[in-house]
């Protein structure tokens, strides 16, 4: 397993009177992760953007501000580097507690947030900050794990801080953290930044909301050819609910199973509703290991399909159904593997039945006998089907 690398800058402040401009209406967190191998190509990066847009000073989304078609070309070139983004934002407005007015309260919770979301997520991981200037946000969160984090000698992670690597690449966290805000915060709203968040698709890991964000899983979702409501809607619920219910697991698969829930919601709500995420692009998004196509199937899209969640899928992978042809891609796929099964078991039998004149049937053991009993009528509907016919 390569080492990971997190690159980690914040957006917003901790005030909470949304009648100041000034203040922040969300505080978001952005990591970029890249792996060893990638580090100085992203750095080199970093520097030929630095040269091209930024007369060689930091990269800072501030500096392009309000001017879309800058921020765009910035944003396209940053994402020609091999990285993944993962992102917290948190809605300030639902943070009730009167503690959270003073900032070290405000801090400790939002450490906390952090903290368990990217060490549940990689607990091989080294996390890099810029450490010049005002910082105070990322010291609390370096401090707050330093003081948390204590592997021994019956734990092999190295979830941690280093010193060892360059903090250039947390401009690139600046930059994405403040394209992002402009879908989130009052303060640098931006109409159609659900546009920024397409061109990172690649890149996204899914975006975690606190709390857990209830807004219209379709921007526009009346302009959606064939979109149904009924159907996305209780296939989303599902998916929530198992999110929920399951959360706290530490069993791999189990978390395996979360991620690919949560990043199939992402994709169905930001990026394309319509379109199926292939099976290599979830592995990618959810595994720190390697993992067969077989190992995904069986592991994690049945497991979760045997706990009632309803995921469509095609011979171009998996998504959320939003409308009824979604389920029919569903059950036809189904359906050619499940009746060439049954064909098969029931020529089988058939064998053994003829050879051992009906002495031996291999479906009379008890474990069978639901399958037995399907079988049968099966047999029989087919019989009177075709005697119909004939009629």
């Amino acid at each position: 397993m390569p080492t990971l690398y997190a690159y980690i800058d914040e957006f917003g402040n901790n005030g909470l009177d949304f009648t100041n401009p000034q203040v922040s209406s969300h505080f978001i967190v952005t990591a970029i992760i890249v792996e060893e191998n990638q580090v100085v190509p992203l750095e080199d990066l970093c520097h030929n953007i630095r040269k091209k847009y930024f007369q060689g000073s930091e990269i800072k989304s501030s500096k392009v501000g309000k001017n879309k078609d800058r921020r765009k070309l910035v944003l396209q070139d940053i994402l020609k580097g091999q990285f993944n983004i993962y992102t917290l934002v948190v809605d300030k407005k639902h943070l009730y507690a009167d503690g959270f007015k003073y900032k070290k309260s405000f801090y400790k919770f939002l450490n906390g947030l952090l903290y368990n979301e990217l060490y549940r997520r990689y607990a091989q991981l080294q996390i890099i900050v810029d450490e010049v200037g005002d910082n105070a946000y990322m010291m609390s969160f370096k401090k707050y794990v330093q003081n948390r984090h204590k592997p021994d000698l019956f734990s092999f992670s190295s979830f941690g801080f280093t010193n060892s690597k360059s903090s250039a690449i947390v401009q690139i966290a600046d930059f994405i953290g403040g394209t992002l805000a402009r879908k989130y915060d009052k303060t640098v709203f931006e109409d159609g930044a659900e546009e920024y968040i397409k061109m990172m698709e690649r890149h996204l890991l899914p975006i975690k909301h606190f709390p857990n964000s209830y807004e219209p899983y379709i921007y526009n979702a009346t302009t959606v050819d064939g979109f149904n409501e009924l159907i996305s809607q209780t296939a989303i619920n599902q998916a929530l609910t198992f999110i929920h219910d399951n959360k706290n697991s530490t069993d791999e698969n189990i978390m395996e199973q979360i991620r690919c829930l949560e990043y199939l919601v992402f994709y169905f709500r930001y990026i394309d509703p319509a379109r199926y995420v292939s099976t290599q692009e979830l592995i990618d998004k959810i595994a720190n290991k390697k993992m067969a196509h077989q190992t995904f199937r069986s592991n994690v899209i049945a497991k979760l399909r045997d706990n009632g969640v309803i995921i469509a899928s095609s011979s171009h992978g998996y998504k959320i159904p939003m409308n009824k042809n979604d389920i029919y891609d569903f059950v036809n796929r189904s359906s050619l593997i499940i009746h060439p099964m049954i064909a098969r078991l029931n020529k089988a039998r058939n064998t053994i039945l003829q050879v051992s004149r009906n002495e031996i049937d291999i479906l009379n053991e008890k474990e069978y006998a639901s399958l037995k009993k399907w079988l049968n009528y099966l047999v029989i509907s087919s019989v009177l089907l075709s005697f119909s016919n004939r009629l």
